[in-house]
């Protein structure tokens, strides 16, 4: 967000991370532990999962997530 001077939870900072990456946002899952954050996200089009901070992450659970969304094949 420093580099582009616009911070979460606007939803520009998403359009433009988007744009930057030149992919679409459903390609896209976006994890916070921020609900706010999430709500967003979605708003713009991504995937979003809800996480745990370290070290209560459950990086099983993570993929569990990637897989369920259709970001990645099991």
């Amino acid at each position: 967000s420093s580099e582009v001077d616009v911070e979460k939870p606007d939803p520009q900072i998403f359009k433009l991370a988007l744009s930057k990456a030149g992919i679409d946002a459903a390609d896209c899952l976006f994890c916070t532990e921020e609900l706010g954050h999430s709500l967003i996200a979605q708003g713009v089009g991504f995937k979003a999962a809800r996480i745990l901070p370290p070290p209560l992450m459950d990086i099983a659970h993570l993929s569990d997530i990637l897989i369920e969304t259709g970001l990645v094949c099991s």
